[in-house]
């Protein structure tokens, strides 16, 4: 079995590397691009605890949500 590291950022550095601001990343995670678990840890129990994020998940995500597929926006010309 082969286990993959995942290198986890901070917040403000994930910021700075994706050119992002609080409010962005908020409304992502509301509109359920990025998901508890997966996306970002929490580092201590209070919904207020600063998260850690899978920067390569992140990236995933966004790639994802960018994608132009035909099932969410019809036939491509």
């Amino acid at each position: 079995m082969t286990t993959t590291q995942v290198q986890w950022i901070s917040t403000a550095e994930l910021q700075k590397l994706l050119r992002l601001g609080t409010t962005s990343i908020k409304e992502l995670q509301s509109a359920g691009v990025f998901q508890p678990g997966i996306h970002f840890i929490r580092k201590g129990l209070g919904v207020r605890s600063p998260r850690l994020w899978d920067y390569e998940a992140v990236i995933d995500a966004l790639r994802q949500q960018t994608t132009r597929t035909p099932e969410v926006y019809g036939p491509l010309d």
